[in-house]
């Protein structure tokens, strides 16, 4: 009687872990997070691309503030004009040979005397002193300085103006004398006043004498 050998039993192979259920879940788990922060990301970044402005934008406007600065401000007889935190106010213009009523400090001018009558307020934090080297006559690229004495002269008929000290938020009135050859002073209206302040006179406006 023959008997039949028992057959082998083979083991089922197992899948690769890659081809499983469970792993390809997870596999596309991961990608959508993947995607969804990279998309976030980018988003975020336009953004805050968008919200910078272009250098060559930013660069223009600092030259125009910068050129804006670099500019006198300019104003008229009558005009307060603000240079820095000064005000100046040109109130009325006056040609005449001779300066001071009082007989003893009287100046003669060698033309003419060009007098300003003016009103400097004070918007600064600190109390300010009038200089006469506040104030420049000015036809076109000539420039005249301010006498000293017929300044001082026309201020002994009134009050004291020349280095008084004005505190903050009032102002002072006086006169400042110019001594220019006939011919500047008969013609008022190519003419006007150079005002300043600041240190050094870094600050400054003018105010034509044009009437």
């Amino acid at each position: 009687m023959s008997t039949t050998p028992p057959q082998a039993v083979t083991a089922k192979p197992k899948k690769p872990f890659y081809k499983r259920a469970w792993f390809i879940v997870l596999a596309v788990i991961v990608l959508v997070i993947v995607v969804a922060t990279a998309t976030k990301g980018g988003g975020d970044k336009k953004t805050e691309n968008a919200a910078k402005p272009e250098p060559a934008a930013a660069a223009s406007e600092t030259a125009s503030a910068a050129k804006d600065e670099g500019k006198d401000k300019t104003g008229k007889i009558g005009q307060p004009l603000t240079v820095g935190k000064t005000e100046f106010t040109v109130n009325a213009v006056n040609v005449s040979k001779d300066a001071g009523e009082n007989e003893y400090m009287k100046e003669t001018a060698n033309g003419q005397f060009i007098i300003l009558d003016v009103t400097v307020k004070n918007n600064e934090n600190e109390s300010l002193s009038v200089a006469d080297d506040f104030f420049k006559l000015k036809l076109g690229d000539k420039e005249y300085s301010a006498s000293t004495n017929a300044s001082v002269a026309l201020a002994a008929d009134k009050s004291e103006f020349l280095y008084k000290q004005i505190n903050p938020g009032n102002s002072a009135t006086g006169k400042i004398a110019f001594d220019v050859p006939d011919d500047v002073a008969a013609d008022l209206g190519k003419l006007s006043v150079q005002v300043q302040t600041g240190l050094f006179g870094t600050e400054k406006g003018l105010i034509s004498l044009a009437q």
